[in-house]
């Protein structure tokens, strides 16, 4: 239909909030973690549509050509060209095992089809979304420019190492990580020595603290409602 065929050249040019009608660019949504009313940030107006002649094109990409396509519809050009955000999802992904990045397999003569989400720096699917989040987060954090910023993550395993890892390997001095985990081993020995490995850095800094991994969402949630304090700092929640 018209609108769907409207859609489908459209490109978000703003995001707000899921409990207010504030607009905010791609840049203010991805640094700030929730909005300032506690909302997620969700794309201004209706979302992209991709044609079946258009999906049919892209059904031959590789990953980080379909990547591109898809980012290309909710990342304004005016705040990231083609040639950075190109660059950006190199960077990314280029250290993943796998040139797919997800390996798509069938096990023997099995009529399910597996998606391999293991093939990143740290062996989990977290790799996935946190080395393009962060890669996003180092380009508008500009080593040239005096601002610092700091991502918070709290976690019970999975997206500390990969978090951490996709910080450290942005080599950006702006860009630090800060790593809380809960003790009394409740994240594997292998996902501890993945985060504390890292560690000395001057970008990295890892925690440990007494609790439940739940224990730590609500004062950074509580942190990340001071937006004013936030944005002073330099903070930028990554638990999302």
């Amino acid at each position: 239909n018209r609108l769907a065929m409207d859609r489908s050249t459209l490109c978000i040019e703003s995001y707000s909030s899921t409990r207010s009608s504030c607009n905010v660019t791609f840049e203010t949504a991805i640094t700030s973690g929730y909005a300032a009313d506690g909302g997620l940030f969700v794309p201004s107006g209706p979302l992209p549509y991709f044609t079946m002649e258009r999906l049919g094109e892209m059904i031959n990409y590789d990953f980080d050509e379909l990547a591109f396509a898809i980012l290309r519809r909710f990342l304004p050009v005016k705040e990231i060209d083609d040639d950075r955000l190109r660059a950006v999802i190199e960077r990314a992904y280029s250290k993943f095992t796998s040139k797919d990045r997800v390996e798509v397999v069938k096990p023997g003569s099995s009529p399910v089809t597996i998606a391999e989400l293991f093939h990143g720096p740290t062996f989990c699917f977290k790799d996935l979304g946190l080395s393009m989040l962060c890669n996003l987060i180092s380009h508008f954090t500009p080593p040239e420019v005096e601002k610092k910023r700091t991502l918070v993550v709290s976690t019970t395993g999975d997206t500390g190492p990969a978090a951490l890892v996709s910080v450290d390997r942005a080599a950006n001095p702006n860009l630090n990580i800060l790593a809380f985990f809960p003790s009394g081993g409740q994240i594997s020995e292998f996902q501890r020595l993945q985060m504390t490995s890292l560690m000395p850095s001057p970008n990295i800094e890892v925690v440990e603290f007494c609790g439940g991994g739940d224990d730590m969402d609500k004062p950074i949630k509580m942190m990340q409602k001071d937006k004013d304090w936030m944005a002073e700092a330099g903070l930028c929640g990554v638990n999302r």
